[in-house]
């Protein structure tokens, strides 16, 4: 049973507890900044040499992910780089306490009521007289509504610096943005939900060891929705297939070429035969 003990702390700002949790960060760049107060102010430092692979360890997470967590996080100024890699040595890195330069979305009580604009009517169900909706005219709740869903545009928008950064090809990136621009006017479009899908996609380039020639640009991975095809890494389990071919080849040639069957067969092909009776490469399905 776990039993920690309040001899063994890390001293920590009560003010950075209260407002970090005011900052639209994910659960992995969450994890991330607490790795890090541990092994700089739990060390009563402020800063650290942290490598990807230590940090892949204490995160449990693979070292991609870690990369692109810890990439995004710097880009914010959550995180600063104090020096770069150098030899044997490897980056010093530091969490930025000065939370008022973080490019990040804070979360704030009007942000939350962008749920209330969602769709083509106003929801009023549980508005009550101490709401800052209550008593506010058709107009002013038309202003509030563009100005909420400006804020939710620009959010929308500077996630697409995450999403290039992961996707495999770099090509035409001007394009892409402006795709990228172009879906974030859509209420139904969810970064988060592209970015978690393009990874698959990704892995699954990784897996099936696709040239970068045949990946298509980002705009057009974007333009077609493709994403929506890779909820799962390898969804059509070709690289299973590759492996099933390579096992019935295999097996073929144990059975013609190797040893002698149970019948005493040498196993020999047949003058003449070659290889032709090698298993066809199975049809796409």
């Amino acid at each position: 049973m776990a039993n920690p003990q309040p001899d063994q702390f890390t001293r920590l700002s009560n003010e950075l507890l209260e407002q970090v949790p005011k900052f639209k960060l994910n659960g992995s760049q969450l994890r991330m900044i607490m790795v890090i107060w541990r092994y700089t102010y739990g060390f009563g430092k402020k800063e650290a040499e942290l490598s990807i692979s230590f940090l892949a360890e204490a995160m449990d997470m693979v070292r991609r992910q870690v990369t692109r967590e810890l990439s995004e996080l710097i880009r914010m100024n959550v995180v600063q780089v104090v020096s770069e890699q150098k030899g044997t040595r490897s980056r010093i890195i530091r969490f930025n306490k000065d939370y008022e330069s973080w490019k990040v979305v804070e979360v704030s009580k009007k942000t939350t009521q962008l749920e209330l604009f969602s769709g083509d009517e106003l929801d009023t169900t549980g508005v009550t007289n101490q709401t800052p909706l209550a008593g506010s005219s058709g107009d002013e709740l038309d202003t509030q509504k563009r100005k909420y869903l400006k804020k939710g545009f620009k959010e929308k928008e500077s996630m697409f610096e995450t999403f290039y950064s992961l996707y495999p090809r770099k090509a035409n990136k001007a394009y892409a943005e402006k795709t990228w621009t172009k879906f974030c006017k859509k209420d139904e479009f969810d970064p988060d939900i592209v970015i978690a899908y393009t990874f698959n996609f990704v892995e699954t380039c990784k897996l099936l060891k696709t040239g970068t020639k045949f990946i298509p640009h980002a705009s057009t991975y974007l333009n077609q929705e493709r994403w929506k095809d890779f909820k799962v890494i390898d969804p059509e389990g070709l690289a299973q297939s590759d492996n099933d071919k390579l096992s019935d080849n295999l097996n073929f040639l144990k059975n013609h070429i190797g040893g002698a069957g149970g019948d005493g067969a040498t196993g020999q092909l047949n003058s003449g035969e070659g290889l032709r009776g090698l298993p066809e490469q199975r049809p796409e399905s």
